[in-house]
């Protein structure tokens, strides 16, 4: 009787020791999993403005943590307004923001961030087609407000920033008609020669009567429809 018992207890200790290595070899496979580093998501800010001809924004107001971010117009028809008709600067100690108005302006402004060095997607910029939509085509297919799929890169020393991607659709019974993906005045334009070949544009202006890419802008890419299909895009980023 007592050697049944000891047996039971030397059986029951090895078992629980058994059980607390499972448990602490599975803790430290985890942790491995807490060190890596999250994705931080982006920080936003937005206040309206009317007649302004200047405006100061501290980060103990828009909440943003660092100095690498964006700011954007958008006019009371939810226009985006182009860079030609503000400037601003990004205090990098005190991540307060001055904007300087011209013409004076009366909108939403919105500070957008953190984008602190270019990012190497693929699809940074890129003009692709859309294999799920017949003429359809993208800009930065992939791009994403996540806090790491978005684009960042620098031309000129200027940054340019993507958290969304751009599309519409090109009529493809329009033969021969070219479709410029370009950058102008930091907004993202498709242009072409017949507006009535484009429709469905989202998140990009459009401009017509064009054969080529605008004298100033940025060029990505462009695309020629050939025969009710389209042609390899050409890829025109510069950077």
């Amino acid at each position: 009787m007592i050697m049944g018992l000891s047996l039971w207890y030397v059986k029951y200790i090895i078992t629980t020791f058994k059980n607390r290595a499972k448990l602490w070899l599975a803790f430290l496979s985890f942790v491995p999993f807490l060190m890596q580093p999250r994705l931080v998501a982006s920080t936003a800010y937005s206040t309206n403005v009317t007649s302004a001809t200047s405006l100061t924004i501290s980060a103990a107001t828009s909440g943003m943590p660092g100095k690498d971010y964006g700011v954007y117009l958008f006019d009371s028809s939810g226009v985006k307004r182009p860079s030609s008709e503000y400037s601003y600067i990004v205090n990098s100690s005190t991540h307060s923001v001055d904007i300087t108005f011209n013409p004076a302006f009366t909108g939403t402004v919105k500070l957008k961030g953190l984008f602190p060095s270019d990012t190497n997607h693929s699809y940074d910029f890129q003009l692709s087609t859309n294999p799920y939509v017949d003429g359809g085509i993208t800009v930065c297919d992939g791009c994403v407000d996540d806090g790491s799929g978005y684009a960042r890169r620098t031309y000129n020393g200027i940054h340019y920033v993507s958290v969304s991607k751009a599309s519409a659709t090109i009529d493809l019974s329009c033969n021969g008609a070219w479709t410029y993906a370009y950058i102008l005045d930091n907004q993202l334009y498709f242009g072409i020669g017949n507006g009535a070949c484009i429709s469905n544009i989202v998140n990009a202006k459009l401009a017509t009567g064009l054969w080529t890419y605008p004298t100033g802008s940025i060029p990505l890419g462009k695309i020629r429809v050939y025969y009710s299909n389209f042609d390899t895009p050409v890829d025109d980023r510069p950077f």
